[in-house]
């Protein structure tokens, strides 16, 4: 039962991100597009802002491709968080770091060392955000996991 919350949050993810390509999933998603989508603006709030602008720069020098893919799994965090306020899935900041870290493997964009430092400042992107102690989420955790999420992904894209 302990492992039900990741693999719940694991499956969602795939869903959300690779839904329509399930069938066809490869893990190089290269030459994908990004038209129409929409993804989120630049953080407003100024904690969050100053927590993913070190991953914005050194996403600088990342293909296109990653970038995409990167800015697509924070966004899909960041939604499946908030929208699972009603169901209680993810229930701590605990579950969020472990959801977190199933759905960066899952993506397999082989750019482990790539980018040095970038594990670590998305990492403390989070930590600066939404604290580093496992606690339950209240309404104002859960904003604030989702606005993190949701600056991480402008941060990919940018």
């Amino acid at each position: 039962m302990k492992n039900l919350v990741p693999l719940l949050v694991f499956a969602a993810v795939v869903f959300v991100v690779f839904g329509d390509k399930l069938g066809q999933f490869v893990p190089n998603l290269g030459g994908v597009s990004s038209v129409g989508e929409v993804f989120p603006d630049q953080p407003t709030d100024s904690k969050v802002a100053a927590a993913v602008e070190p991953v914005k720069t050194i996403l600088k020098t990342a293909t296109p491709e990653e970038k995409l893919s990167l800015a697509r799994l924070w966004r899909e965090e960041a939604r499946l968080i908030g929208l699972d306020d009603a169901q209680g899935v993810i229930k701590s900041t605990a579950d969020i770091r472990a959801a977190h870290g199933m759905a960066g493997k899952l993506m397999a964009l082989n750019i482990k060392g790539k980018y040095p430092g970038l594990a670590d400042a998305v990492d403390k992107a989070i930590m600066d955000v939404v604290g580093n102690q496992s606690r339950s989420l209240d309404a104002g955790v859960r904003k604030d996991a989702v606005a993190v999420l949701n600056g991480l992904s402008w941060a990919a894209r940018n």
